[in-house]
């Protein structure tokens, strides 16, 4: 089964800027200024390294016992 598709594209004249915009669709713009940082972040991935660093070290040290 064939399907043969035609397209006119034309050049649209006049387009309000508006129109490329969040707001023009309801939402709100970004605000892309000066962010403070989120230091519960940094503890999260502290923590997360550090419980890394602490199974890899039970780990090794389990190896050791049995050999």
């Amino acid at each position: 089964m064939v399907h043969n598709m035609s397209y006119d594209f034309q050049p649209l004249q006049n387009i309000p800027s508006a129109r490329f915009t969040l707001s023009h669709y309801g939402f709100p713009e970004p605000d892309f200024g000066e962010r403070r940082t989120n230091r519960v972040r940094y503890i999260i991935m502290g923590i997360g390294i550090l419980m890394i660093v602490i199974g890899t070290w039970r780990m090794i040290q389990e190896r050791r016992e049995r050999i």
